[in-house]
């Protein structure tokens, strides 16, 4: 029997905890928390912090950028 993913594109804005996404080294992480901040060009951007495989680390996006949400 075939299992069926949803995916989805959601701007990295409207990111939230629990989240399951493709992270840019094509890894399934899910999301533990989201933080925005400003970087130096004063861009609004959003860190977050994934769980993948026990070990914690983050992943920052532009807030308009767009990332593929899994469910």
């Amino acid at each position: 029997m075939r299992k069926q993913v949803l995916a989805y594109l959601k701007p990295a804005s409207q990111l939230a905890a629990g989240d399951r996404i493709l992270t840019g080294r094509m890894t399934v992480a899910d999301v533990a928390s989201v933080e925005t901040f400003k970087d130096s060009s004063l861009r609004p951007c959003v860190e977050a912090r994934i769980a993948e495989r026990g070990r914690k680390s983050s992943a920052v996006y532009v807030a308009d950028d767009v990332v593929l949400v899994l469910e």
